[in-house]
């Protein structure tokens, strides 16, 4: 009996010592403000923002603590639908230019620190919006909207 009570508290206590909580929210010294867009993606990296001001992108990595280091200009003008995904090592960058009928992408391998195009997605049907992308099983899947229809392709490196 003695022995059953024993097990019953160190059980009790193992079970209280476990309780997963979430950390305490951080403010980013980001400012989106008047930002036409926002899009978010993290890895073992950081925490990896694009914001999209008017016209231009603008990347920043963000540490655990809510710093984000200077920002980096990934495009200066006519970006449309941003969206940013990757996976442990990759992360990438996709969007449209809006006088080109093509969406592009951005590949970075070091964290952000440097951006590379990798092929444009042709886009026979006009001008995309609403770019969402994800990294999945080492592919990067694309799905955007033209004229009401929804179009989808991937990426295999």
């Amino acid at each position: 009996m003695k022995q059953i009570i024993i097990l019953i508290v160190l059980f009790t206590a193992a079970a209280f010592t476990q309780t997963p909580n979430w950390t305490s929210v951080k403010e980013t010294n980001i400012n989106v403000n008047n930002a036409t867009s926002v899009d978010i993606f993290t890895n073992g990296y950081g925490n990896h923002i694009i914001v999209q001001w008017d016209n231009s992108l603008l990347y920043y990595n963000m540490d655990v603590n809510g710093n984000a280091g200077t920002p980096v200009t990934l495009e200066s003008s006519a970006v449309v639908s941003p969206s940013i995904s990757g996976d442990a090592t990759r992360l990438y960058v996709v969007y449209r230019k809006s006088n080109e009928n093509y969406i592009r992408t951005k590949y970075s391998s070091d964290g952000g620190s440097s951006w590379s195009y990798i092929s444009n997605l042709t886009n026979p049907s006009g001008s995309a919006s609403s770019i969402e992308s994800v990294m999945s099983n080492g592919k990067l899947h694309v799905t955007y909207t033209v004229s009401n229809v929804v179009y989808y392709s991937r990426y295999e490196d």
